[in-house]
C-alpha cells in the first residue's frame, strides 16, 4: 500500500474513534445532568445574546 494511503487510513480511523468517544462522553454528561436536575433542567441553562462589536 502506498504510504499516504496508510497514513490517511490511520488518521481517519483514529479521528473517527475520538469523535465517537467525545459523543459518548457528551451523552453521559447530558444523562448525568438530567439525572441530577429532573425537576427543571431548563432553568439551569441560559442563552446569552451574541456580543456585538
Amino acid at each position: 500500500m502506498e504510504p499516504y494511503r496508510e497514513m490517511y487510513y490511520l488518521l481517519f480511523n483514529r479521528i473517527t474513534d475520538v469523535v465517537r468517544d467525545l459523543q459518548d462522553a457528551q451523552k453521559a454528561a447530558e444523562a448525568l445532568f438530567l439525572e441530577k436536575e429532573p425537576e427543571s433542567p431548563i432553568s439551569a441553562l441560559r442563552i446569552y445574546p451574541k456580543h456585538k462589536d
